[in-house]
């Protein structure tokens, strides 16, 4: 599953929320055992977030490269982030608070 500010906004939205942010994202659930692994895997997810990154990049309304790159890489950590914080609490409600919260912070930083 990509993250997509959508995404994470309707993991936010839903009571379940914590619930789905412990499945879908595999960049939240493996990332901290990216750099441990062998060069070859992690130049697949290098390329892979690359790909992500234009995707996102593509749809932020900057008129720069490189800024619409700085802010799809802002947005892409603030939602990875927010998974990973969400995952980690064994508190529903403060699991659906982060969520929600930088949901709320994205769209209103013009993200979503």
């Amino acid at each position: 599953m990509t993250i997509t500010i959508n995404s994470i906004k309707r993991v936010a939205e839903r009571k379940e929320s914590s619930k789905l942010a412990r499945e879908g994202c595999p960049v939240a659930a493996i990332g901290a055992d990216l750099p441990r692994q062998p060069k070859k895997v992690r130049a697949v997810f290098t390329e892979r977030l690359e790909e992500g990154l234009a995707i996102l990049a593509a749809l932020v309304p900057a008129k720069a490269a490189s800024r619409r790159r700085d802010v799809a890489i802002q947005l892409y950590s603030a939602m990875v982030g927010a998974l990973i914080l969400a995952r980690a609490v064994d508190d529903d409600s403060l699991s659906r608070l982060i969520l929600e919260t930088v949901a709320r912070a994205l769209k209103s930083s013009g993200g979503g």
